[in-house]
């Protein structure tokens, strides 16, 4: 099961997505986007949209089940923006997330600080998610004994 997508949904780094748009573009009958237009294009609605993700406020991985590195969902999931201005350190930082994670659960078991929330808000205010007040996590060293 992976759970990096999932996380990605209901976390994206970066909450918005800007373009400007390149040519005249007919929304509807009645909106014009006019070439050179500024588009923002709210990464954290589209995530929690329950239209795409039904209880999006529940963390439930599954969701992503069989989900390649490559499926935006037809442009559902954009935590690291799409099409020729997606961030090219996707890859990388995707590689980057596995490796450290594998580390950490090798040696580490992974516990709410006590007195922490289960749930923290992130900071409306900041360009990349944050937390609004910080968090804390207790690092339990896992035993070296191997059973066997």
């Amino acid at each position: 099961m992976c759970y990096f997508p999932e996380t990605l949904r209901k976390y994206p780094p970066v909450p918005h997505i800007d373009r400007a748009c390149h040519t005249d573009y007919q929304l509807n009958n009645d909106v014009l986007i006019e070439k050179g237009t500024p588009v923002f294009v709210n990464v954290v609605h589209i995530h929690y949209n329950e239209e795409y993700y039904p209880e999006p406020e529940k963390w439930r991985p599954e969701r992503m089940l069989n989900m390649a590195d490559n499926d935006n969902r037809d442009f559902t999931f954009l935590p690291f923006g799409e099409g020729p201005r997606f961030c090219i350190g996707k890859r990388y930082g995707l590689m980057q997330i596995r490796a450290a994670m594998v580390q950490m659960v090798q040696k580490y078991k992974f516990e709410p600080a006590v007195g922490e929330p289960y749930q923290i808000d992130s900071d409306p205010y900041s360009v990349l998610l944050s937390p609004k007040s910080g968090g804390r996590v207790t690092f339990v060293p896992r035993s070296n004994e191997k059973n066997v």
